[in-house]
C-alpha cells in the first residue's frame, strides 16, 4: 500500500498525535536544558537517567534504575 504523506500513514493506521499540537492537556513534568535526547518516564519515582551508546563488547555501563544501554 502506497500512501501519500504521514497524515495518510496516520490516518490507516489510527496513529494518535503524542502531543497535541494546540489546545488538549498535558500532565506531569517535562523539561528540557539543552538538545539531545530525554528519557520519558511515566512512573513518578524515576526521576533521571543517562543514556549509554558503546558497541557490542564493551561491559554494560548502566548503573542506576532507568539507565538505558544501546549497543552497536
Amino acid at each position: 500500500m502506497l500512501l501519500a504523506d504521514q497524515a495518510a500513514l496516520k490516518s490507516a493506521t489510527g496513529i494518535p498525535n503524542c502531543l497535541p499540537l494546540a489546545g488538549g492537556t498535558v500532565t506531569g513534568n517535562i523539561l528540557r536544558s539543552g538538545g539531545g535526547v530525554y528519557p520519558y518516564f511515566s512512573a513518578a519515582g524515576m526521576t533521571s537517567s543517562k543514556i549509554y551508546l558503546t558497541t557490542t563488547a564493551a561491559a554494560d555501563p548502566t548503573i542506576n534504575p532507568g539507565d538505558i544501554w544501546l549497543a552497536y
